[in-house]
């Protein structure tokens, strides 16, 4: 999907770059609008030695030229910006023509048994497990619900895009 040495973009989370920048060889850049985020982030990344560049900026208005990325990744929670549909936007914006971004978001539309399900696969302490339980269901109160979500992707001129819903959650596909 991505060309050899392809540029990728991670927008709002710096503190999981580092683990794909390793996992995937690609040029990384990563986004966030947290100055002590991105500092432990680079911290992190020096002493990894893993190349990660680090950028500050407001993903509403980010500070790279049109057409700059290969792929662009979102993990960060689309409810935690301002303006999502903003966010969208410059994704897009960001991204070459004919290219492709992933969103990964919690979704408020999941049943708690879902949630319990989920929590259940992931094989932890009972105590490990109730505290995952309660911060997931948190997180999913402030989520969108998919309907939310595609009436935000019919806002950008997107070539394509898709939802697909996951156990608890959505992967968001789109090409500019």
């Amino acid at each position: 999907m991505l060309p050899l040495g392809g540029e990728v973009l991670e927008v709002g989370a710096a503190s999981e770059a580092i683990a794909l920048a390793r996992a995937s060889g690609l040029s990384l850049t990563a986004l966030s609008s947290s100055r002590p985020a991105i500092d432990a982030a680079r911290r992190r990344a020096e002493k990894a030695r893993v190349p990660v560049h680090f950028q500050h900026g407001n993903p509403v208005s980010m500070p790279f030229p049109d057409g700059s990325f290969d792929f662009v990744l979102c993990r960060a929670p689309l409810n935690g910006f301002q303006d999502p549909v903003g966010v969208l936007r410059e994704m897009r914006r960001v991204l070459r023509p004919g290219r492709r971004g992933l969103i990964l978001n919690l979704r408020s539309d999941v049943p708690r048994q879902a949630v319990t399900r989920y929590v259940g696969s992931l094989h932890s302490s009972l105590p490990s497990r109730f505290f995952d339980f309660l911060r997931l269901r948190l997180q999913q109160r402030r989520a969108y619900s998919i309907r939310e979500l595609e009436a935000f992707l019919g806002q950008i001129p997107f070539k394509s895009a898709r939802i697909d819903g996951t156990l608890i959650g959505v992967e968001i596909w789109f090409e500019r």
